[in-house]
């Protein structure tokens, strides 16, 4: 399953970025009832910054890439069988969407 998601704030609205990356993360795992948080590492090479996670639900990983472009967080995530390799696949997919400057 692939899922690409954004949110837009209001002109005027402040956040951290770091809080709202962590926030994006925190909520996704509570939204996936039994998920298991396995990793959450932040990107910071390029801009944006941005974090991936990975999730355990049952016999799925989920990864996630969270980023944020002034108030626009967005979210791309990805659920594969566990003991599947599909690297590649995750790799690709959450490369596939640039975001705009």
């Amino acid at each position: 399953m692939y899922l690409f998601g954004f949110t837009d704030y209001e002109a005027g609205f402040t956040f951290g970025n770091d809080a709202e990356l962590t926030a994006n993360r925190d909520n996704l795992v509570k939204a996936i009832a039994g998920a298991t948080m396995l990793t959450s590492d932040t990107i910071t090479m390029r801009a944006p910054r941005a974090r991936i996670h990975r999730q355990r639900h049952g016999t799925r990983l989920i990864t996630s890439r969270v980023f944020i472009v002034g108030l626009r967080p967005y979210m791309l995530a990805v659920m594969t069988p566990l003991n599947q390799n599909r690297s590649e696949n995750i790799r690709r997919f959450l490369a596939s969407f640039t975001p705009p400057k």
